[in-house]
């Protein structure tokens, strides 16, 4: 009997930790520059620089599917909750993110590129 595990294949896996990726949206881009499973460092990009809005976060990764993880982390200083859903096969990203002011929620979707 073949097993199911045996008939899945991942072309590609990524290996994000100390790496960087650019999550581009519209209107927004950050580098995520990933130091552990449990550490990742943001930071804000404008006309391609590093601005100085970063934050260094404690994050949750867990893979749901193949090359497909969901990252969550909490931003107390902002007041604010982000969940990603970073596909590394397909360069996509979403992202929902819920400020405690004023209950609001924003939605975005974008690429998710390695940075070399």
């Amino acid at each position: 009997m073949v097993s199911l595990d045996s008939l899945v294949t991942h072309s590609y896996k990524p290996e994000v930790i100390g790496k960087s990726y650019v999550a581009r949206f519209p209107g927004h881009q950050y580098k995520l520059k990933f130091h552990s499973e449990t550490s990742m460092t943001w930071t804000e990009l404008k006309d391609g620089k590093l601005t100085s809005n970063t934050m260094k976060v404690d994050i949750e990764r867990i893979e749901v599917g193949p090359n497909v993880y969901l990252v969550t982390w909490g931003e107390p200083k902002l007041g604010a909750t982000v969940v990603h859903l970073q596909d590394y096969e397909h360069c996509q990203v979403w992202t929902n993110i819920v400020m405690t002011e004023g209950n609001q929620l924003l939605k975005l979707t974008g690429k998710l590129l390695p940075q070399f």
